[in-house]
């Protein structure tokens, strides 16, 4: 009888020990892996924020340019915003299909434990009932020694019976905890793959965008830009004498620096003309026409010179 009250408790602690640890070790990782997406979903959540500060300040910088890399910068934009929709979606299905389900086998581990303490302290009552059934064994005569067998044998059949339970409550766990973990990190990789396919379908199409984008068509707006400036200021000097020319430049000259008398608005627009080849002969003669770098210098050397327009000539 005692060998037998033995193993049953021997049997009995082993069985809750390794059931301990089961549900300690699922307690620990698992959490550890519902910390880890929920703060994952989290980071993607704050980069789909800076996802759309960029589309508003694309959206705000292509206001801004020439009509092909605006046209090119708007397109951008939207396709960015489509993948900040996309991306938003990811987070809701990370939060619902992923994290929350983790947080709710927390309660699953609760329920456990609950269970396992229950186990225990009904396996303690029951070793203790076999042990009292032991001794009245030894101590009292046949007829209560056989009411003593009866009872004892009761409390072993309880004593395995809870212990069989608690291996089948074991069991159920570690299927059910296998199962879930499959089908989170199942439901993980279908959401990321659902987000990835969606962005690089829309990726794929902004890079052809790009490629496409003219930027010659811009240069050439600003090459005909130019050009009507050079054309307007050709017309200002177009209908203007020697004469004016030399008014001009004395009127414009600074007093400040007598030995620099060309002045630099004057040359800014001299210039433009000049590179563009639209200058009349008088005004060109006007342009090459030397000024004195000082006064005192020998007039007749060239290197003591120089010329209204910073172009070579």
């Amino acid at each position: 009888m005692f060998l037998c009250t033995y193993d049953i408790k021997t049997l009995d602690s082993r069985q809750a020990f390794k059931s301990d640890q089961t549900v300690n070790h699922a307690e620990k990782h698992l959490g550890r892996f519902c910390s880890l997406l929920a703060s994952y979903t989290r980071k993607t959540a704050k980069l789909r924020d800076k996802g759309d500060l960029l589309v508003a300040q694309l959206f705000d910088f292509s206001s801004t340019e020439d009509p092909a890399l605006r046209v090119g910068l708007k397109n951008l934009a939207e396709d960015l915003a489509m993948v900040q929709d996309y991306r938003q979606a990811q987070v809701e299905r990370l939060e619902t299909r992923v994290v929350a389900p983790l947080k709710a086998y927390g309660d699953i581990v609760k329920s456990k434990r609950a269970d396992l303490k229950k186990f225990n302290a009904d396996r303690n009552r029951e070793m203790k009932e076999l042990q009292k059934l032991g001794k009245i064994r030894l101590k009292n005569p046949a007829d209560r020694q056989s009411i003593a067998e009866v009872n004892a044998q009761k409390a072993s059949n309880n004593a395995q019976r809870s212990t069989r339970q608690l291996e089948e409550t074991i069991n159920d766990f570690q299927r059910q905890k296998v199962e879930e973990i499959k089908r989170v990190f199942t439901d993980f990789i279908t959401v990321e793959m659902l987000f990835h396919a969606k962005a690089l379908e829309i990726y794929t199409h902004t890079f052809q965008n790009l490629e496409a984008m003219d930027i010659n068509k811009d240069l050439e707006v600003t090459y005909v830009i130019h050009d009507y400036i050079s054309i307007a200021v050709w017309i200002i000097f177009h209908f203007s004498t020697l004469c004016d020319l030399i008014f001009m430049v004395d009127t414009m000259k600074s007093p400040s620096c007598p030995l620099n008398i060309l002045p630099t608005p004057l040359v800014s627009i001299i210039n433009t003309p000049l590179k563009s080849g639209q200058v009349p002969s008088y005004f060109k003669y006007a342009i090459l026409q030397p000024l004195l770098k000082k006064p005192n210098l020998d007039p007749p050397l060239t290197k003591h010179y120089t010329s209204i327009s910073k172009l070579p000539y």
